[in-house]
This record gives C-alpha cells, sequence and structure tokens, in this order.
C-alpha cells in the first residue's frame, strides 16, 4: 500500500472485508495506567521503557513509537536495525533505544554508521570486546545494557562469572555500561515463589555485592514482574513492559480492566445457516452440533491464509452485535 500510495495517479484497491483497527487512544490509556497506578506509588525515579520491537509486534511502529514518548515513556525498546531507524524518522534523535537482544557485529557497525543511536546488549565477554573495537573504530562511546542471566538460559552473564563483568565496568573506556537487565523465565506462572527467589539471588550475587555500580540502572521486571512485584519498580529501577502496553496478558492473573487490547480484527458474516443434532462441521469433522431444534452457523470469511491459526478450531471466540460466541 506505501507503494500505491506514492502513486496519485493510481488507485488503491477497494478495502478488504477484513480489518485490523488500532486503537491508539487506548494505547495511551495503558501507558498512562502503567505510569499512574503501577509506577508512581513505588517510586518517582522507575523508568518505564516499552517494548516495540517487531513493528511493535504488528501494531504499527510510526504511529506507536511518537505517542509512547509523547506520553512519558522513558525508553523505546527494539531488536531490529529497521524498527530503530522507523523510530528514528517518528521521534527524532534524542529518544532512548536499546535493542532486547545481543546483536551482530554487522549490525551494530550498520547502527553506528547511521547514527542509530542504539543502546546494545551485552552478555559475555567476547561481545563486550567485539563492540568496544567497533565503537573505537567509529569514534564513539557505546551505550550498553549488561544482561545478566537469572534461569532463562537464553543468553547472559552467569552468576559465576561475576569477574567477567567487573572486567566490562572497569578495562573498557570505549563501552558506557548505562544498564544491567534479566528476565525471568517464570514471572506469569501461577506461583510466583520461584521469580521471588530469581530476585533474592540476582541481588545478592550482582547488587549488594556490589559487583553493579549505583549508577547502573536494573531492570528486573517485564510486564508481568511489574504487575505482581510492586518491589521491582523502586528508584533506580527500570521495567520493560511489552504485552501490558497492547493490553494482553500472558499467563497469571487478569490484567486490570483498565488495561485493554488496543487491536481488534472485524470482519462480515458471509454465511448463516442451520443444522439439525449430530451434523458433523469443519476440518476433521471435529464440531458436532448438538442444541435442539437447531444449531445456527455463521461463516466469517476469514483463515489461515489471514493469519488466524488452525489450533483455535473449536476454542475461538467471536463477537456479534457485542454477544460473545
Amino acid at each position: 500500500l506505501l507503494y500505491w500510495a506514492r502513486k496519485p495517479k493510481r488507485r488503491l484497491l477497494p478495502s478488504s472485508h477484513i480489518k485490523v483497527i488500532v486503537d491508539l487512544g487506548q494505547f495511551v490509556r495503558n501507558l498512562r495506567f502503567i505510569r499512574e497506578c503501577w509506577l508512581k506509588p513505588m517510586s518517582s525515579n522507575c523508568l518505564l521503557c516499552v517494548v516495540l520491537k517487531s513493528n511493535a509486534y504488528g501494531h504499527g511502529i510510526h504511529a506507536l513509537a511518537p505517542l509512547a514518548i509523547k506520553t512519558g515513556v522513558d525508553v523505546l525498546a527494539i531488536a531490529t536495525n529497521e524498527v530503530a531507524m522507523a523510530i528514528r524518522h517518528a521521534c527524532g534523535a534524542s529518544v532512548r533505544v536499546m535493542r532486547l537482544r545481543v546483536a551482530l557485529e554487522e549490525e551494530v557497525r550498520y547502527a553506528l554508521v547511521h547514527d542509530l543511536g542504539v543502546e546494545e546488549m551485552v552478555g559475555c565477554l567476547n561481545t563486550a570486546r567485539a563492540l568496544s573495537v567497533l565503537a573505537h573504530e567509529h569514534g564513539v562511546v557505546l551505550r550498553i545494557h549488561l544482561n545478566l542471566d537469572s534461569g532463562m538460559g537464553r543468553m547472559g552473564f552467569l552468576a559465576s562469572v561475576t569477574h567477567d563483568v567487573q572486567q566490562v565496568l572497569n578495562e573498557y573506556p570505549d563501552l558506557e555500561v548505562v544498564g544491567a537487565l534479566t528476565h525471568y523465565p517464570s514471572a506469569d506462572a501461577d506461583s510466583l515463589e520461584p521469580t521471588r527467589k530469581a530476585t533474592e539471588r540476582f541481588r545478592r550475587v550482582w547488587v549488594d555485592s556490589g559487583v553493579l555500580p549505583k549508577r547502573v540502572r536494573v531492570g528486573y521486571a517485564n510486564s508481568s514482574a511489574t504487575q505482581r512485584l510492586p518491589g521491582l519498580r523502586g528508584d533506580g529501577m527500570m521495567v520493560r513492559c511489552g504485552a501490558a502496553v497492547y493490553g494482553c496478558r500472558t499467563g497469571g492473573p487478569e490484567l486490570p480492566p483498565k488495561l485493554r487490547p488496543i487491536m481488534s480484527v472485524t470482519t462480515i458474516i458471509a454465511r448463516i445457516a442451520e443444522y439439525e443434532p449430530g451434523v458433523t462441521l469443519g476440518y476433521g469433522s471435529t464440531f458436532v452440533t448438538t442444541k435442539k431444534p437447531h444449531t445456527r452457523v455463521c461463516t466469517l470469511p476469514i483463515g489461515f491464509a489471514d493469519g488466524y491459526p488452525r489450533s483455535l478450531a473449536n476454542s475461538g471466540e467471536v463477537v456479534i452485535g457485542g454477544r460473545r460466541c
């Protein structure tokens, strides 16, 4: 559509019968709720980082990034240079942007050459060495965040290599450590006990021991941890909210009612039919009508090719005329 929009003499194709609607007002309301109801009661100095990777999880980076900044978000989190560049075009050069994964060397080099101003992630000594060389080559001091593994096992310094972290802090003048973060594997589980123990272990190994200087801002919490563990929203900390800002729940307790989904998918009803009891419907004939005298069935023209997963067969829900079916 962007291609066609640049050609004023051409006509855009008619709109599809399937529409994806993103409620920008609800996005702002979600952000304000997180700031006012989760962060401010605990601290006036806890930074809010909003995760906008993968085109804001498909919600549209160009619309959401400026709104996030206007609403007072402190840091925008991304994964790729493409999204970082989109943020620069939409929000300017002064907005803080951090990458939520360890980048390839060529990605970091590209970001430096094009002045994307991305704060990079470092999870091992080899990455620190490589980024230090790149920063020195480009004559900059590269801002970085230390990734510290607390049980996810995905990436990050282990608790057994505190000396490596101290080396990064003290021996690489081309790198400025501005943050340290971890990612809890079960903050959205029914029991918070594993996450509480991980937090205690993290603080004992990295904070209370003095390995991390006080100037390094620590980020423990994703959306679930931010909601459920108020102690992780304190002074000098940063929370990273992804799912919650879009009104999505990944597990654990329900979100507060004011945090609502910002995306809706709508379509039309293409057919209505009535079937007697005992009729099988759908792929695999897995649905069997049971209601008497008949079951009314609506056909919606949306399927696998449109991104609607087959795994929702017999379990998905729609809202028709305000009624959930």
